[in-house]
């Protein structure tokens, strides 16, 4: 999938998410756990600290899902 087609499936679960499908966060999730995880892990130099923050990161998206913005790419919002 190229980056514009992922952006768009991005804005799209968030979109479901904003309007209360958790499921989409589900679906964020799966898409980039792994990837935010072996990040956070280079940074961090410690998988487990990297598991907490990536999650910590999750929950941060669900709380502040209204303040999403189709502009910004998920990755880096």
């Amino acid at each position: 999938m190229d980056g514009g087609q992922s952006m768009d499936a991005d804005n799209q679960l968030m979109a479901r998410l904003q309007h209360g499908d958790t499921d989409a966060l589900e679906a964020l999730i799966t898409r980039h756990r792994l990837g935010a995880e072996q990040y956070a892990a280079r940074i961090l130099d410690d998988a487990a600290l990297a598991e907490d923050v990536v999650q910590e990161a999750f929950v941060r998206v669900y709380v502040h899902r209204a303040a999403y913005q189709p502009s910004f790419t998920f990755r880096t919002w």
